[in-house]
């Protein structure tokens, strides 16, 4: 397994990373709540192990040691969200269930809140609307539709729908999604299977918006998002570009979103980050952990 390192800056340009306690061998998710950060993950390999969490609180400069979600073995990341000021983790485990997890804020420990009625394949995204919490996700037999189902309180879903861009067609992915609120509008960021990072856009009540083309270029992981300073702001690693040749740096790349144009590309180096980072703000500061180069 190899360490799950951090770093952060105010001003989104990375130049420094620590090691941290956390080891994966695949990628992380991360969130602020209420003052900390957490980040989730497997704790080694998809199929073979469960799922651990480490936090930093806001005036502390070390992450905490890793705790425990679940032991029951993952079957792809978790997904870590916030929702009705508790803080969630949702996994499909290798018993083909999919399940729910929050923590109990005064033992510091998850604790199964429920199993999920969600044919889960791969890692969902989450995005609050309107206190309506949207779940993004892939369903087995399903290979390339992205499926949306929501809640008012975790306990009630919706039927689940194939999301449609501009209402009409399926969109076509086989990558996990990302979705943010962003300007009071659901932003869900997915790569279509014919290539490009494409953006759609949902207000809770119509049909989501044409996609509208992000980025061309072929990342290998679906970016982190966070709103930072006013702007909607994605994280691309380029691990696996080419891992044949050896000039390749394993660089993180920053977009900056305005709710119109995406900005260029502002480049980080020589952190070492693959597979999906993990992103979140805390005190103003950008935060991005990842699993390091092998």
């Amino acid at each position: 397994m190899q360490k799950i390192w951090t770093t952060s800056s105010p001003h989104a340009i990375f130049d420094h990373s620590y090691e941290t306690a956390g080891q994966t061998d695949e990628g992380c998710r991360a969130v602020h709540f209420k003052g900390r950060l957490y980040c989730a993950y497997i704790d080694g390999l998809r199929d073979l192990d469960g799922v651990r969490f480490i936090s930093r609180a806001s005036n502390a400069s070390l992450w905490s040691q890793p705790g425990t979600v679940s032991e029951t073995p993952a079957r792809s990341d978790p997904c870590l969200f916030t929702f009705r000021d508790q803080l969630h983790v949702v996994y499909a485990t290798t018993l083909g269930t999919t399940v729910l997890l929050t923590l109990d804020e005064a033992s510091g420990l998850f604790v199964l809140t429920r199993t999920l009625p969600l044919n889960l394949e791969g890692t969902p995204s989450a995005a609050v609307l309107a206190g309506r919490l949207q779940l993004f996700h892939h369903v087995t037999g399903s290979a390339t539709n992205l499926w949306c189902r929501s809640t008012l309180d975790l306990k009630e879903w919706t039927r689940a729908e194939v999301v449609k861009g501009d209402g009409s067609f399926s969109i076509a992915t086989r990558l996990n999604s990302t979705a943010i609120t962003y300007q009071r509008l659901i932003h869900l960021i997915y790569k279509d299977e014919a290539g490009g990072f494409y953006l759609l856009k949902y207000d809770g009540s119509r049909q989501w918006t044409r996609a509208q083309l992000l980025l061309r270029d072929d990342y290998p992981d679906p970016p982190a998002a966070v709103v930072h300073n006013g702007l909607l702001k994605l994280f691309f690693n380029e691990a696996n570009a080419d891992t044949k040749k050896p000039d390749v740096t394993y660089n993180v790349h920053q977009y900056a979103y305005d709710g119109n144009v995406l900005g260029p590309v502002s480049i980080s180096t020589h952190l070492g980050a693959t597979n999906s980072l993990g992103a979140a703000v805390q005190e103003g500061v950008l935060n991005i952990l990842y699993r390091g180069k092998p």
